[in-house]
């Protein structure tokens, strides 16, 4: 089923956690969870916690520091039952000059075919460093 409209889905679970990232890099970490995550959605962050209220205003200010287009690139998938586990590169200059380059672990779990729970992994340090403000505006991380 489609998660916003009750519509039925026949994706596979490796296809849905696809068509997430591709509708996450062309219209954005909203609609995506909109069309596939389920109104319930919990995403945990490495060195955030919960941030399913706020993954949305993150992205919106990551994006404005960002001077071209992000690169994300989905690596390799294992997907099992009602689980998926990703590795993501994100890529991306920032205005300022620096370059904001992480690896990322996803773990999806799924429920009637629906995204329920999203586990981000990433190197905390790195995003500290290049993105720390960012962070802390969102509340992502301690003033």
């Amino acid at each position: 089923m489609h998660a916003r409209t009750g519509t039925k889905m026949t994706t596979t679970t490796a296809e849905t956690v696809d068509l997430f990232f591709e509708t996450m890099a062309n219209q954005g970490v909203r609609t995506a969870i909109e069309r596939y995550a389920d109104e319930n959605l919990t995403w945990w962050s490495a060195g955030a916690g919960n941030v399913e209220d706020r993954i949305g205003e993150f992205m919106d200010e990551f994006g404005a520091q960002v001077s071209g287009a992000v690169e994300l690139t989905v690596g390799a998938k294992t997907c099992e039952g009602d689980r998926a586990a990703v590795e993501v590169t994100l890529h991306a200059e920032l205005t300022e000059g620096r370059i904001y380059h992480n690896n990322f672990h996803f773990l999806f779990e799924f429920r009637n075919g629906v995204i329920v729970k999203i586990a981000e992994y990433h190197d905390t340090h790195h995003a500290y460093e290049t993105i720390g403000p960012t962070l802390r505006k969102v509340g992502f991380v301690d003033a």
